[in-house]
């Protein structure tokens, strides 16, 4: 298995190499998420999303702004933003808004 990573969006800029392979999504329980987090990586690029993420999932997230790029057998958990797109420099959530947890996984297509 390769690297667990946390991030807030995924992007097929992410994957390196050929396009040519599989993606899985999974939707994920809050619970099932932080069993996830344990041992992954971060490239969470916002302070304010790594705090949010830190206290939802009860294990320090770290800030850091890197250009992820996802090998074969890695995971990535996401925590998306369902709502409102926030006005610029707004930093509470406004009512109604939500985050949903996925775990994105690919392989590469078998040749056969």
């Amino acid at each position: 298995m390769g690297t667990t990573w946390i991030s807030n969006s995924f992007s097929l800029n992410m994957i390196r190499g050929s396009l040519d392979i599989d993606i899985s999504i999974k939707e994920l329980s809050i619970t099932q998420a932080r069993q996830i987090i344990i041992n992954a990586q971060s490239a969470v690029g916002h302070v304010k999303t790594a705090e949010l993420f830190s206290e939802l999932l009860e294990c320090p997230v770290a800030y850091q702004r890197i250009t992820l790029e996802l090998n074969e057998g890695d995971r990535l958990l996401i925590g998306q933003y369902i709502g409102e797109r926030l006005p610029e420099y707004q930093e509470a959530r406004p009512d109604g808004a939500d985050l949903r947890w996925l775990l994105v996984c690919f392989n590469r297509r078998s040749t056969s």
